[in-house]
């Protein structure tokens, strides 16, 4: 799932796992995007882009694809872990 095909579905995705964080209810939680997801990410508003730098800030994104940043202008910046 790609969010682009259910905004609401990936938002809910995010939103869940940046409270499973907060609550501490998994001992390592990580979150991959990879291709259209990370389109998706770069359009983020509102309370998805709250909860997604909440699993930004405690490093539960393990890694994303420099490629897509690259494509979109983003600089090629990765979002966390090893940037592939």
């Amino acid at each position: 799932m790609s969010g682009k095909e259910n905004p609401a579905r990936a938002d809910l995705g995010i939103i869940m796992a940046a409270r499973s964080v907060k609550a501490k209810r998994y001992d390592d939680l990580k979150v991959m995007f990879y291709g259209p997801s990370e389109e998706y990410l770069a359009q983020l508003s509102g309370t998805a882009l709250e909860h997604f730098n909440i699993l930004m800030e405690n490093k539960a994104v393990d890694s994303a694809c420099v490629a897509i940043a690259k494509n979109s202008g983003g600089g090629g910046q990765e979002a966390g872990g090893d940037g592939r």
